[in-house]
């Protein structure tokens, strides 16, 4: 995996030529990026038999695949919680608890032996769809869990009527960005989110940039 962690001198040069100078120097961060993908006429294909919608009791089984999935990924600098069960079992329970939370487009993926391999969790914000996270469990990828899952979440969406979807990813993280660019999406903004114990305070905890400055 590419490193996508930074530091800001490169950003001052390119600021510098823009008549500012940012305060930024040496402070370390990693790149994310936001992507979205229009829903209007998007079909995900016959419903898979070995994906289940969510329910309450499946919580758990979502918890396992997103830690498993997320073991030694740069998302960990991020978010720790993803690094451990009781972290993931909390983070499906603050997503599940939000009245936006979309259960039929909250996918977990079953294999063969019926075991989770596979997870996908989804909000609305706006009317348009969020994917919150994608799993798949380091043993299944490479199988098209990814592209079913993401497609079927998507579907869901689309029958719900909204007409675009989102998510984020971490720039270092080249599959999945070469997954969601097959499947539809664009990237349409990057955010360098810093990596310190006290960042400077900004209003929303990063700074955005134009795509095109690097």
């Amino acid at each position: 995996m590419a490193n996508c962690f930074t530091t800001f001198e490169t950003a001052n040069t390119a600021w510098a030529g823009r008549g500012c100078h940012p305060n930024w120097e040496r402070l370390k961060t990693i790149k994310r990026y936001r992507m979205e993908c229009q829903l209007v006429g998007f079909c995900g294909g016959t419903p898979a038999a070995n994906l289940k919608t969510w329910e309450p009791g499946l919580l758990t089984a979502h918890a396992i695949v997103l830690q498993r999935s997320f073991i030694g990924s740069q998302d960990l600098s991020l978010f720790p919680g993803l690094g451990s069960l009781h972290g993931c079992e909390a983070i499906m329970e603050a997503i599940f608890a939000q009245p936006t939370f979309l259960p039929k487009a909250t996918l977990l993926g079953i294999d063969k032996n019926g075991d989770p391999v596979a997870s996908i969790q989804a909000m609305e914000g706006l009317g348009e769809g969020l994917i919150m996270n994608v799993g798949v469990v380091p043993h299944a990828q490479g199988q098209g869990w990814g592209k079913l899952i993401i497609r079927q979440c998507l579907e869901a969406m689309s029958v719900d009527g909204m007409k675009f979807a989102s998510l984020e990813v971490t720039g270092g993280n080249k599959a999945a960005i070469h997954l969601y660019s097959g499947i539809g999406f664009c990237k349409t903004r990057v955010q360098y989110l810093p990596l310190q114990e006290n960042p400077p305070t900004s209003k929303f905890g990063f700074w955005e940039l134009p795509l095109n400055l690097w």
